[in-house]
């Protein structure tokens, strides 16, 4: 496949793979923690934070299909900023407590 400049793509390297496909895995580990908040949050924030758990995970899946790796390292650190400042946030404002 080429790009429109005439010059082939290039694959992302070995260790790009193994990076993003650790960094899924840890993604897909998150997800404990993710389920778990329903002993802190209320149905209708546990059902928000699994969504966005499970948007970022099929964002992760189709980076990797579609040979951007390096994207999905990303992703982990962007899961745990939303799951836990939305707890902090849910605690600090809402009244949620464990």
């Amino acid at each position: 496949m080429t790009a429109d400049t005439g010059e082939a793509q290039t694959r992302p390297s070995i260790i790009g793979y193994v990076l993003g496909g650790l960094a899924l895995a840890g993604l897909l580990a998150m997800s404990i923690l993710f389920f778990a908040t329903g002993l802190m949050a209320p149905l209708w924030a546990l059902i928000g934070f699994i969504a966005v758990w499970a948007i970022l995970f099929l964002l992760g899946c189709i980076w990797m299909v579609r040979r951007h790796p390096w994207r999905v390292v990303l992703l982990p650190i962007i899961a745990a900023v939303i799951l836990f400042g939305g707890l902090r946030a849910g605690t600090t404002l809402l009244g949620w407590t464990p």
